[in-house]
């Protein structure tokens, strides 16, 4: 038996922040939107984290950007329920519902939540830490 806390943990660390910082003066403190993140907010130093994917784009596709290094959740495997809740803050409601099906979240539960919701329902979940029945796999016949 898996908990939602641990489901929920696991997919929340796959999607890994990457800091980059801005090579132009010129975006510094500024907002931005990237692919795949979206709007991100430069700050006055022109760091900013990224998810993975984006800063892969921002790096490969653009020259202005540079990679900085890990941010402290790579550093850090240990995940507390405030460090859970900010992160979670900052993903998008497709994701928060990708995080709940790959959690095995109820969808009863969660569907039509909006982001507000969903973020207040997916963090009340992780702090409860319930422990859930794993679903069988599919047995396949050769």
């Amino acid at each position: 038996m898996a908990s939602y806390r641990c489901r929920l943990f696991y997919f929340q660390k796959r999607k890994t922040m990457v800091k980059i910082k801005a090579k132009k003066d010129s975006v510094k403190n500024s907002k931005l939107i990237v692919p795949f993140d979206g709007l991100i907010t430069i700050d006055g130093n022109g760091t900013v984290e990224v998810s993975e994917k984006c800063a892969e784009q921002l790096l490969t596709i653009e020259d202005d950007w540079e990679k900085v290094g890990e941010t402290a959740d790579e550093q850090n495997d240990e995940t507390t329920a405030e460090d859970f809740e900010k992160k979670v803050k900052g993903m998008t409601v497709a994701e928060l519902q990708d995080m709940c099906k790959e959690a095995g979240l109820p969808e009863e539960e969660w569907e039509g939540l909006k982001k507000k919701e969903l973020v207040s329902y997916v963090v009340e979940k992780f702090n409860n830490d319930e422990e859930v029945e794993e679903e069988p796999e599919d047995e396949v016949e050769d």
